[in-house]
């Protein structure tokens, strides 16, 4: 029952993600940073929780209990997107050099 009424939300989601998007990609270079930096942390945690979830595959080992799995995925994809949060939040864009009448920068 509660997968039906959480059907309802993904149009809205769906719309919520790719507005922040066009908005942090067309209005401030920071956001559009910190947008696409949390975005490769969320895939960065995906691809290792895949690969660990094929390693255990090729393994053999029994199937893991989804109550146990579930959070620590949970757990690593949200510490992915802090710290693609974080990786925008303190990068710092460099300094535009002025060029000279020649086009060669002055330094």
């Amino acid at each position: 029952m509660l997968s039906y009424l959480a059907a309802r939300l993904y149009p809205v989601l769906l719309g919520w993600f790719l507005y922040g998007g066009v908005l942090a990609v067309t209005r401030h270079p920071r956001l559009a940073r910190i947008y696409l930096l949390a975005n490769v942390g969320i895939l960065v945690a995906t691809v290792i929780a895949s690969v660990v979830t094929l390693i255990r595959l090729a393994v053999s080992a029994p199937q893991p209990d989804t109550a146990v799995t579930a959070p620590l995925y949970l757990a690593l994809v949200l510490v992915g997107l802090a710290i693609g949060i974080t990786l925008g939040v303190r990068r710092r864009t460099p300094p535009a050099q002025s060029l000279d009448a020649t086009g060669r920068s002055g330094i």
